[in-house]
């Protein structure tokens, strides 16, 4: 009895892996991010839109993805290019992630993104882009200072 056990667990993780071949996914993830900055670069933001997943649009409205990529684009500028530096893959209740780290330069700087995919339906669909960059943040405070400055001389 064990052994047959231990067979169909064998058997079980076999299918569990061939189901979700990690390298498949991580190349899969890599096209997305490529589609997802050739979009950003050439301002199709309905695109990148159109392709999250249903949790990226229970969280986030059209209209926070677009403040944040106009933000990101104001101080960052175009997309010149990403290096991956990362990835993790998981699997619980919720489902199969897969969250890649890039390494990004942009034409006014540097940042770190990451990218949150759920396997559905054999592709991944995005579902979370954050964008960690001291340049960024300082873009953001030079705009607030510079508003500041503009309604203290009104």
């Amino acid at each position: 009895m064990m052994r047959r056990m231990r067979y169909l667990a064998v058997l079980l993780g076999a299918v569990i892996v061939m189901a979700c071949n990690p390298i498949e996914r991580a190349d899969e993830a890599s096209e997305k991010i490529e589609r997802f900055h050739a979009d950003y670069n050439a301002q199709r933001d309905d695109a990148i839109w159109q392709r999250t997943g249903q949790e990226f649009k229970d969280s986030a409205s059209r209209e926070d993805l677009q403040q944040l990529i106009d933000m990101v684009r104001r101080n960052l500028g175009q997309m010149e290019e990403s290096e991956q530096i990362g990835i993790n893959m998981n699997s619980n209740l919720n489902g199969s992630f897969t969250v890649v780290t890039t390494k990004s330069h942009f034409e006014k700087g540097l940042a770190n993104e990451v990218f949150t995919f759920i396997a559905r339906d054999d592709e991944l669909e995005l579902v979370g882009w954050n964008v960690r960059s001291d340049d960024l943040m300082r873009g953001v405070m030079e705009d607030a200072a510079r508003a500041a400055e503009s309604e203290g001389a009104m």
